[in-house]
């Protein structure tokens, strides 16, 4: 026989949803937010507490949902289900934005442009991650490769997995990135010389390298600067701003 905790929480869950559907998240607080979406990894219990508990430690929506695996798992009534929901969200709203992106197919010719893109494709990566972003002879981006989970250097991410990839793809001019997870933006001494190994690659076998960028948060910093602009097969170097200049040139 039903108990009276169970129907209540039944109903609670109902009426939950139903302003939902009625009116998304527009007149929701963040721990009504939290709480309708751990219905979905806690059955037939009480989520409220859960919620203001996870907002409480973390200090905003924001915080719950950019928490390492370990970090969630640390907190009282967390489970797998819990850990792995909630680490879902950044990443799959970066995915969808990315797919629309795709659909658009705008050319990158600007080093803001670039960066902008790039950070929507780190959204939500706690770990070190190395990518490459390849690029049609228009700027049109063809793919962006996860290459290497880990810290970027030449034993890990050689020049031979980049050149392959990027051939493989066909693509006309490269960009890497990774990133320095609750990090800044500033390349290590390791950056800089991993740069000009992989640059010098490309630049053998006629695949520009426009940059090579460093992600932190929502921040990036391009390494390079400068893009080449004597190659035969770059005619159209990357644009660089006015206020991109600027800003370099305060530095």
């Amino acid at each position: 026989m039903e108990t009276v905790t169970t129907h209540f929480h039944k109903e609670h869950r109902r009426r939950v949803k139903e302003r939902f559907l009625q009116s998304g998240f527009s007149a929701f607080a963040d721990h009504e937010m939290l709480e309708l979406l751990l219905f979905y990894a806690i059955p037939q219990k009480d989520t409220n507490v859960l919620a203001h508990r996870l907002l409480m430690h973390f200090g905003s929506l924001g915080g719950v949902l950019s928490a390492t695996h370990e970090e969630l798992c640390e907190i009282e009534g967390v489970g797998e289900h819990v850990a792995v929901l909630l680490r879902l969200i950044l990443p799959l709203a970066a995915r969808t934005e990315i797919v629309k992106e795709q659909k658009k197919l705008d050319a990158l010719e600007t080093v803001e442009a670039v960066g902008a893109y790039l950070l929507r494709r780190f959204a939500g990566e706690n770990s070190e991650t190395v990518q490459l972003l390849l690029l049609d002879n228009a700027r049109v981006p063809i793919e962006c490769v996860r290459i290497h989970e880990g810290a970027i250097n030449s034993v890990s991410v050689t020049p031979r997995l980049l050149i392959e990839t990027a051939i493989s793809r066909r693509a006309s001019f490269a960009v890497l990135a990774h990133n320095h997870p609750g990090g800044i933006a500033v390349p290590s001494g390791d950056d800089l010389s991993t740069t000009r190994l992989m640059q010098d690659a490309f630049a053998a076998v006629g695949i520009p390298m426009l940059e090579h960028f460093v992600i932190a948060g929502n921040s990036y910093t391009p390494i390079l600067g400068t893009i080449h602009k004597n190659l035969a097969s770059d005619t159209r170097p990357m644009r660089f701003s006015a206020e991109y200049l600027l800003k370099r040139e305060n530095e």
